[in-house]
């Protein structure tokens, strides 16, 4: 399941040149932009509505993980580049997905 949302969201998300940025790019930006394009990701997964009942609750669950648990988007970066860093097969993916797949570690499913 996790799988076939990453894939549709990767998928879906392809129509933006900001989605196109793979994991290894992402990397090699300054900071600053990084932070921004990370914070935008996980706004934009969390405030977008899924007709699937169980993906609405996932997200709503996460939204509260990054606002009750006061996690500043300095941490969540530091997050996706150390998941990146333990995960090299993916850096040709687009970036998005490693995003996606930080925020599920570390907010759960």
């Amino acid at each position: 399941m996790k799988t076939l949302v990453y894939t549709a969201a990767v998928t879906a998300a392809l129509a933006s040149p900001a989605f196109a940025l793979s994991g290894a790019q992402l990397q090699q930006e300054n900071r600053h932009f990084a932070m921004g394009y990370v914070q935008g990701q996980i706004e934009f997964w969390l405030s977008t509505y899924d007709d699937n009942p169980n993906v609405r609750a996932r997200k709503s669950r996460q939204a509260v993980c990054i606002n009750n648990g006061q996690i500043t988007p300095d941490t969540l970066l530091d997050a996706v580049i150390s998941y990146m860093s333990r995960n090299p097969k993916h850096l040709s993916e687009p970036a998005v997905s490693a995003v996606l797949r930080t925020l599920s570690e570390i907010c759960g499913d």
